[in-house]
Formats: structure tokens, sequence, C-alpha cells
């Protein structure tokens, strides 16, 4: 199974969103002693890897649908154009 925004949606402010809800919650729920600078530049770091990721594979999506929907022999996986 597979979601799908609706037209409109951006994806990237959701995967924002989420990345930085988790990181305020971790933050919250972490000791002051455990998290120093150095931990807090890592959190940071790793968010933000995490979202990159995210975005990277959403735009390879979009642009492997917008490849396919100009061209309805690689739609179809044809050689040739559809017969009419």
């Amino acid at each position: 199974m597979r979601l799908v925004p609706p037209d409109g949606v951006d994806i990237a402010d959701i995967a924002r969103d989420g990345g930085g809800g988790r990181l305020a919650r971790d933050l919250i729920n972490t000791p002051s002693n455990d998290m120093g600078p150095e931990e807090l530049a890592q959190r940071r770091a790793s968010v933000g890897d995490a979202v990159r990721r995210e975005l990277q594979l959403h735009r390879r999506r979009r642009t492997r649908e917008a490849e396919l929907s100009a061209d309805p022999r690689r739609r179809h996986g044809l050689d040739r154009a559809p017969r009419a």
C-alpha cells in the first residue's frame, strides 16, 4: 500500500513538520545532562539527513510519474505508440 497526497499538498512541508515534531519531543524527553552541544548538533544533522532523503525520494517519484504521463508508450511499457 502506498499513500499518495492529494493535489495541492506540499509533502516537503509535512516532512519538515513531522521531523521537527519528533525532534522537539525527543529534546523535551531527554534529560538535560544527556544533551550537550555536540548531541544537539548530531540530532539536528540526523533530522536534516532524514528529511533530505525523503525529499529526494519524493522528487524521483514525481519525475517518474511526469515522464510516464508525458509518453503513453512508456506508461504502458510499449516500444510503439498505442493503436488508434
